[in-house]
């Protein structure tokens, strides 16, 4: 009787620490995978503020929500198990101190936009600002 508690004592162990490595892997896959949806949004963000500036110079910069769910209807199942798709990403547009006709161009972007679970990255570009009517 005493040896069969053992084991079932041991076999309770190596089960508890089985399951605690794989609870640890699910995070770091979740934790590598909401970082680079970060990096992605930063990078479309830096496209988009590029955008906007051939499209009107005086463009300061915005905040943009984006959601990743599609169609809508993902959303909802997303929010259902416990997902938040969206991000925040901020973009400010500041002119040059150094540089004649330079802006520069900063990026922070949030995924998801959950207060504890989330993944941040950030960019900085010096963008080059043609005058009106010349093509770069």
């Amino acid at each position: 009787m005493m040896m069969a508690l053992v084991v079932l004592i041991v076999v309770g162990m190596v089960a508890g620490l089985a399951l605690q490595a794989i609870l640890q892997s699910h995070r770091q896959t979740r934790d590598e995978a909401q970082r680079v949806q970060a990096e992605l949004l930063a990078d479309a963000a830096l496209s988009r503020a590029a955008l906007m500036l051939a499209r009107n110079p005086d463009w300061k910069g915005e905040s943009w929500t984006v959601n990743l769910a599609s169609p809508p209807a993902d959303q909802a199942e997303a929010e259902a198990a416990g997902l938040k798709l969206t991000g925040v990403v901020e973009t400010k547009v500041e002119k040059s101190a150094t540089q004649m006709g330079a802006l520069h161009i900063f990026v922070t972007a949030i995924y998801p936009s959950d207060p504890v679970h989330r993944a941040q990255a950030m960019r900085e570009i010096t963008h080059t600002v043609s005058p009106r009517g010349e093509k770069p």
